[in-house]
């Protein structure tokens, strides 16, 4: 057994039964609800970027970790021909179990960390299962970048004379997590090594500009990604010089080799791609068949409206706060106005239609375990987006279960500009809070949000309802 096989899962049939048209502001709290309409959207979006770059597309799964999700992602791209990244075994494992494979063609899943070398049996057995599944093209992949995972690889499949595993190597463009950089000797070392085993194959090379969360604009996400570009064509011209003076068989590797690039933001900014000369100058000097990777996408949030990565003038649009497809409902649970400059303490009542006042603070029944405790280039943990009368309170503190509210500096037409809207609709003053009040926040990072929740309201924002109701539940894939 798996090990994510000890952990059960919420029955979704179960929270539908309990849960389906509930209305959004009537839910439990906290509670992260998805726009499935917008994830659609996003996901289109994505791999429409791809098409008009003539790209590869791999869609990461980390963020929902959800058989709904993936068939999101792969709805738009060729059937068998929309490959995976799972964070987790356990996601991989949820793919298979789903029937993913067989439903949506799915036959190339690669493991997205450095394979820790503990993790191999299992992996082993996930590509046996996805063998008998998915035939004998349908393949588990892995990223390594020492050479002792190669050891271990090759003194684990070696004995069961198992076909070669399919590696990509992870080069380091500047992120400093994880990843060789081109001129390290240690780079060298390690593709000399994959070269003369029998049992690891190199598939490509594979780069995450993760530093491209610090872009602010459109050029700077446009440079990020020609620095990922420059970065893994260097690696290919290396690799390809040392696969070709190897005495071991060539036809064991990938050829072209897949060079694998790709953060949301720099995957965004190829949507520069067609009309951008540098783009497409680095394009045609490629030693390999360029892979975009992304997995924040679908969803969003205010990390990724702060990179202002997608081009305003590209064929797919620029991004705004209404791309954003997560959000978490939380519950105000006290007040204290004025209390962050002094001019009152303790909690007091508000009056209905008092507007709100900079250093005004509230609390809510979420923190950082619910919202998490990722920053960003906006102030706070998370902005209020509903109802349209809050608007202008951020969350400016988190503990373990609770979060404080504040008042956002700035009026109404900065906080439009900033999220990309010409105006917010249905916002003139903010609102003061009140007890018991439901509001939606969308916030810094959804991934890190998501992972915290056990389960997803579905709703849909094309119904045009007048109250938006849970519409569906997804259950995310959970353990590692």
């Amino acid at each position: 057994m798996a090990p994510s096989d000890f952990l059960p899962l919420p029955d979704r049939v179960s929270l539908l039964q309990r849960f389906k048209g509930v209305a959004l502001d009537e839910l439990p709290t906290p509670a992260v609800v998805i726009d499935s309409s917008k994830v659609s959207s996003n996901c289109a979006r994505m791999q429409r970027i791809a098409r008009d770059w003539g790209c590869l597309f791999r869609a990461h799964i980390k963020t929902h970790k959800t058989r709904e999700g993936v068939l999101a992602q792969v709805r738009d791209g060729e059937r068998g021909k929309t490959p995976l990244i799972v964070s987790t075994l356990a996601e991989a494992w949820g793919v298979l179990k789903s029937g993913l494979i067989e439903e949506a063609g799915i036959n190339d899943i690669l493991y997205g960390v450095p394979v820790g070398v503990h993790k191999i049996p299992e992996i082993l057995e996930l590509r046996n299962e996805m063998a008998k599944r998915g035939g004998p093209s349908a393949d588990v992949k892995v990223i390594i970048d020492n050479i002792a995972q190669v050891d271990v690889l090759q003194k684990a499949l070696a004995p069961l004379n198992a076909k070669p595993i399919q590696a990509f190597v992870k080069i380091d463009c500047g992120y400093g997590r994880a990843g060789l950089t081109v001129n390290s000797p240690s780079l060298a070392s390690l593709l000399e090594a994959i070269a003369t085993s029998s049992h690891v194959a190199l598939w490509g090379l594979y780069c995450h500009a993760g530093h491209s969360y610090g872009s602010k604009s459109e050029k700077d996400a446009q440079d990020f990604l020609s620095l990922e570009v420059r970065c893994i064509n260097d690696a290919a011209q290396l690799a390809e010089s040392i696969l070709d003076k190897a005495a071991g068989d060539r036809s064991r590797h990938r050829s072209p080799l897949v060079l694998s690039v790709g953060a949301t933001p720099t995957a965004h900014a190829a949507s520069a791609g067609p009309s951008s000369q540098e783009l497409q100058k680095l394009k045609g000097l490629l030693r390999g068949e360029l892979e975009l990777h992304a997995g924040n996408y679908p969803f969003l949030d205010l990390q990724q409206m702060a990179t202002h990565a997608l081009s305003s003038s590209g064929p797919v649009g620029h991004m705004t706060i209404d791309d954003c497809a997560l959000s978490v409902v939380v519950t105000v649970t006290s007040l204290y106005p004025g209390r962050s400059q002094g001019e009152a303490e303790g909690s007091i009542a508000v009056s209905d239609g008092k507007l709100a006042s900079h250093g005004d603070e509230a609390m809510i029944d979420a923190g950082g375990i619910a919202l998490s405790k990722d920053v960003g280039q906006f102030e706070g943990y998370g902005h209020i987006v509903s109802p349209p009368s809050k608007v202008g309170w951020m969350v400016s503190k988190v503990s373990q279960e609770h979060g404080i509210l504040a008042v956002r500096k700035g009026t109404p037409d900065q906080w439009a500009s900033e999220w990309g809207l010409d105006r917010l609709e249905g916002q003139g003053k903010t609102q003061q809070v009140r007890v018991g009040d439901k509001v939606r926040i969308i916030p810094q990072h959804a991934c890190m949000v998501a992972a915290a929740h056990h389960w997803f309201f579905i709703f849909d924002s094309s119904l045009k309802e007048e109250s938006a109701t849970v519409q569906d539940v997804w259950v995310p894939w959970k353990s590692w």
